[in-house]
């Protein structure tokens, strides 16, 4: 053969060689990397790893490819996951880890579906980890039972209306009450919120309690947040413990003036450790709505009064600086004003009544307060009146005055004695103390009469020194049972520092007696103290610095002579009445307006509130 034949074989042969070789690389690269049905996953590895179909990119046909399922959500391909389709449609792609145990058997129930939307509706509470935990701990075994599906809708509930309360409550960054609402989530939950339905006030109630340990740095308490819940949960009169509800006055300059809580959660908390020191008081609930007032009245003095023990401030005519002392609501001084303040009060109706004193003033049981005051207002404002405490003191002992927070301890230790004090006086009309108390009240008009104010007192009582009917005072004597009554604490130390015992005490005389005495005196026979004043007449209206000047004023009167006594001012003349029901000389508006005046106000926590001005 020739040469070159040879070589054209051998060329072709070569060709051959090559191609098949090709062709055989060819055939088995495609048979080692084909993905027949585009799902990502080569077909040879579907066969011999994942035994999962290559010809279809959803082996188990859940609607949840094959790659998805081995890769990306980590699920069996060979075995329907409803659940994690379900939750794939609803957008929880980022919580597929909560459901997945539901789809071990490959098969969807309808609490399981339920439970899965469950999730879906509640995707705005899912960055919360104490709901997140609580859903991963229900599905972990795989079934979802009826009442794991109800505590779950329960829990979801209860953190939804929480997160609410929170929001509502704080101006802050998102994470910041995601935060608290996680912590007041697990509150709930200790306290068994996902096995029942909690009232909105219960809810209220942990919101604000949360809120006093996460962004006041208060200790946490659960015996005394369980106290508390118990009485939040007592029926009618179980919102009355946490009412914080703001009261709005429009007064007669048209002011609009907003009285409320300077901090819900840390009362909140403070009820709740008051309610932990006597414990007695959750079964009495006809005080919540006193109790209630009294820790705001009482925390605003202590904490929030610009006058107050944690305020720095100068008085205008010393000079005299005063300093914050910077007290917490944990501080043992603190607990000594309340609970001493707090157990006098709450022994107090019974006491007058073994002393057979009137009682006009029902603040420690709800149900006749509302029905002597049934506006919520006037009643707020009255036992706000009632729980002021001055954070002065006169020191008998001393002479001197205890100022700040030895002077509110001094104020409420104090109260037995003035009690003991005005009891004798009154039951004894025949004591020297009885007859000085009847002139000092007299001296008292008399002094007002001379003094710019004749017109008032003879509308109010009279023309001086004989109080006469057809006036406001004569209509209250015969009208309301417990007038004369309300006015002895001033008649008495009247009385006391114009002809008794106080007349040559250093250190002490008329004003004096009004700024620190008077509420003393009316505070520990229970009747509410305020203060009335008015604008425009040179005459001297009398009254305490601390308070403005102005005159006495008796509140809590019930709100039948009240409207009686409205009623009556065709024959009496035109009265003001104070919110709170209050009575004082300056309601006398005619006679004040003949005295030149011409705006008269009553005074709530160093506001003015105009009940009457001249047009």
């Amino acid at each position: 053969m020739a040469k070159s034949n040879v070589r054209k074989i051998v060329a072709v042969s070569m060709v051959l060689l090559f191609l098949i070789s090709a062709i055989g690389g060819y055939l088995a690269y495609n048979y080692w990397n084909r993905d027949s049905d585009g799902d990502g996953i080569k077909d040879i590895d579907e066969i011999e790893k994942y035994h999962t179909n290559p010809n279809s990119n959803d082996t188990d046909n859940d609607g949840i490819n094959d790659y998805d399922e081995i890769f990306v959500y980590k699920t069996d391909p060979l075995t329907p996951n409803p659940n994690i389709k379900l939750a794939l449609d609803l957008g929880l792609k980022d919580y597929i880890g909560i459901v997945k145990p539901l789809d071990n058997d490959g098969i969807q129930d309808s609490n399981e579906e339920q439970f899965v939307k469950l999730i879906a509706e509640n995707k705005r509470i899912l960055p919360i980890p104490t709901f997140l935990s609580y859903l991963e701990k229900e599905a972990s075994d795989g079934v979802i039972t009826n009442d794991e599906l109800n505590y779950s809708n329960n829990f979801a509930q209860l953190i939804n209306r929480l997160y609410n309360e929170v929001s509502n409550f704080i101006n802050d960054q998102q994470k910041v009450y995601i935060n608290i609402t996680d912590y007041v989530a697990n509150l709930g939950l200790k306290l068994n919120f996902d096995k029942e339905i909690p009232s909105n006030t219960t809810i209220k109630t942990i919101a604000y309690y949360g809120i006093a340990i996460k962004k006041d740095n208060l200790p946490e308490d659960l015996q005394a947040l369980d106290l508390l819940i118990r009485g939040t949960q007592t029926e009618k009169y179980g919102n009355n413990l946490v009412d914080f509800e703001p009261i709005v006055i429009k007064d007669a300059k048209g002011n609009v003036i907003n009285i409320e809580s300077s901090n819900r959660a840390r009362d909140t908390w403070m009820i709740a450790y008051l309610l932990k020191q006597r414990p007695e008081l959750v079964e009495q609930p006809k005080k919540f709505e006193w109790i209630n007032r009294m820790m705001q009245q009482v925390a605003w003095n202590i904490f929030d009064n610009e006058y107050g023990l944690n305020s720095g401030w100068i008085e205008p005519t010393t000079g005299k600086r005063h300093l914050s002392e910077n007290l917490t609501p944990t501080d043992e001084k603190v607990w000594s004003i309340i609970l001493g303040f707090h157990d006098y009060m709450d022994k107090l109706p019974s006491q007058m009544k073994k002393d057979s004193l009137p009682r006009f003033f029902h603040y420690w049981d709800s149900d006749l307060l509302q029905k002597e005051i049934s506006d919520k207002t006037n009643r707020t404002i009255v036992l706000f009146y009632l729980a002021t405490l001055p954070s002065v003191a006169f020191n008998r002992d001393t002479y001197d005055y205890e100022i700040g927070s030895n002077g509110m301890l001094l104020f409420v230790k104090r109260l037995p004695q003035m009690y003991d004090w005005i009891v004798s006086a009154w039951k004894n009309p025949n004591l020297e103390e009885y007859r000085n108390a009847l002139k000092g009240y007299e001296s008292w008009l008399g002094d007002r009469y001379v003094h710019g104010l004749e017109n008032t007192v003879k509308q109010f009582s009279g023309e001086w020194p004989y109080e006469q009917k057809g006036t406001i005072d004569d209509f209250l004597n015969k009208n309301f049972f417990a007038w004369k009554f309300a006015k002895f604490p001033y008649a008495y130390l009247r009385g006391r520092g114009s002809y008794g015992p106080d007349f040559n005490i250093p250190n002490y005389g008329e004003w004096e007696m009004y700024d620190y005495e008077l509420p003393l005196a009316y505070k520990s026979v229970g009747i509410p103290l305020g203060w009335m004043g008015g604008s425009g007449t040179s005459g001297n209206l009398g009254g305490p610095g601390n308070y403005g000047h102005g005159e006495f004023a008796i509140y809590g009167i019930p709100q039948s002579v009240i409207d009686a006594l409205l009623a009556a001012q065709k024959s009496l003349g035109r009265v003001a009445v104070g919110y709170g029901n209050g009575v004082s000389m300056m309601s006398a508006i005619d006679g004040f307006e003949k005295d030149s005046g011409y705006e008269i106000w009553q005074r709530i926590r160093n506001t003015p509130i105009y009940l009457w001005k001249k047009e």
